[in-house]
């Protein structure tokens, strides 16, 4: 056997043996401070009629509509035994596509838009416990990530 065949094979093997066993799944909260076009959800902040920035509609019968969603990024980063994916979660509001027409002064339709932020939070939240719950393998946990990502999102 050569001497650059053993090389590469002793080298395999010590990269099959570094190849960790165990995936383990964090999740967190995503707490960037908001943007000039973007309100991230803080469950301690109320949105406001300042938060709806886009031109209003003249012909649609909503008094006002909030451009919710949510999204997520994340990293990895090896142990000798262990792949640890962290996850961030992010719900936010776009304000440019976030519009109110009409009266302003009507208290209650900032109130009902919150309402729809905070649904947005929950599907984000059932997200998370989702992939919290699901038998994840190092090999394909990104795939299978996107997927329930992308099946959510989609609803």
């Amino acid at each position: 056997m050569s001497k650059f065949l053993l090389f590469f094979m002793l080298m395999g093997y010590t990269a099959m043996a570094q190849k960790p066993r165990a995936l383990k799944v964090v999740f967190e909260y995503d707490a960037r401070p908001n943007q000039a076009d973007t309100v991230f959800h803080d469950i301690n902040t109320q949105i406001t009629t300042a938060d709806f920035t886009g031109r209003p509609s003249r012909s649609g019968p909503s008094e006002a509509v909030s451009f919710t969603s949510f999204s997520y990024e994340g990293g990895s980063r090896q142990t000798p035994d262990s792949l640890i994916v962290t996850l961030y979660l992010q719900v936010f509001m776009v304000k440019g596509s976030s519009r109110i027409r009409g009266s302003l002064s009507l208290s209650h339709t900032p109130e009902h838009e919150q309402l729809h932020f905070d649904i947005t939070r929950l599907v984000g939240e059932r997200f998370r416990q989702k992939v919290l719950s699901m038998p994840l393998t190092i090999d394909d946990y990104d795939g299978r990530i996107q997927y329930e990502y992308r099946n959510l999102s989609a609803k």
